[in-house]
């Protein structure tokens, strides 16, 4: 059952020294089921943390929907204020995320006050009853910050998430900063969490092994754009736009022996403000015919539940630009 919904969503920036505008997400559409995980990918600057900042309202859309539950997230005042809960975020980066000043303990319960018929002694025993589950001990609660490592402290920030029993979480590189051992534990506790409270997540990272290990779909930015969309077993097995094949090819596998065929792509991703016309990739894309560069290609189904952005791939949905 469809829990997310982001139709044709756009946010642009002002340009610094320009009277330009900086097209940081053009035109992306997705929906996310209840219970299942969309992994967002790309390079920095492809617009995947934008994208996850437009769902959470922290960023008003210049443009396009997100609804939640049929409901639009793109205004939090007055009844749909209470939408906050059942919606969070685990950040890139756990330390910077807490106050220093106070105990992670305080940190965990602070989403609580949108839980108002909720008393002080139910929500402290509603943070150390999460935070248990989440493998914190409950005297770690009463530390700062820095007394606690990166691992822990991520678990104490996806704490802070599921507190409020959340239907949606979105994940912006919640392992990015972590050693191998941790990043692996925490992917397998947000797979665990997912199983047993049934809490959808928006994936967003650039680390792929997680991506594939966690995702139940993907979704592939370039420019602001998805480019490529699809079952993550398809996405990782048989990848049809260029550009996920130069991701994907740049991902080390454990078997030395394994053929690799690596797709690279020359030149420099084009200004966010100055958008080439045609495909955005013709610059840079090793396929790329003249057509390329003056007809838009649009994402179109090739195959059941794929979607894909480049004529080369689908011609016969070319639409000029």
């Amino acid at each position: 059952m469809e829990l997310l919904r982001v139709d044709d969503l756009v946010k642009t920036f002002p340009a610094p020294r320009s009277r330009g505008r900086v097209w940081a997400v053009n035109g992306v559409s997705f929906t996310v089921g209840e219970g299942k995980t969309l992994g967002l990918v790309g390079e920095s600057g492809s617009g995947k943390t934008t994208v996850g900042r437009c769902i959470l309202g922290l960023l008003r859309p210049t443009s396009g929907t997100v609804t939640f539950e049929g409901r639009d997230l793109a205004d939090f005042r007055g009844r749909q204020r209470s939408l906050r809960a059942k919606v969070q975020i685990v950040f890139q980066e756990p330390y910077d995320a807490l106050d220093p000043r106070r105990p992670v303990g305080e940190a965990v319960k602070e989403p609580l006050r949108l839980l108002r018929h909720l008393s002080e002694l139910d929500r402290v025993r509603r943070v150390v009853e999460v935070a248990t589950s989440l493998g914190v001990d409950p005297d770690d609660l009463a530390r700062y910050p820095h007394e606690l490592s990166s691992g822990l402290l991520q678990r104490i920030g996806i704490a802070r998430a599921m507190v409020t029993e959340p239907r949606l979480i979105v994940l912006d590189e919640p392992t990015s900063l972590l050693d191998a051992t941790a990043r692996a534990e925490i992917i397998e506790l947000l797979m665990q969490l997912q199983r047993s409270t049934g809490v959808a997540y928006v994936f967003i990272s650039h680390d792929l092994t997680a991506v594939r290990h966690i995702s139940h779909e993907v979704a592939v930015m370039y420019l602001g754009q998805i480019v490529e969309r699809g079952s993550a077993d398809r996405i990782f097995s048989g990848p049809l736009h260029p550009y996920s094949g130069s991701l994907l090819s740049a991902v080390l596998t454990p078997d030395p022996h394994a053929a690799r065929s690596p797709l690279v792509l020359r030149g420099e991703i084009p200004s966010p403000i100055n958008l080439p016309s045609g495909c955005f990739l013709h610059s840079r894309c090793p396929i790329a015919i003249d057509e390329c560069s003056h007809v838009a290609p649009r994402l179109v189904e090739t195959a059941a539940a794929h979607e894909v952005r480049c004529i080369r791939v689908a011609p016969s949905e070319r639409s000029a630009s």
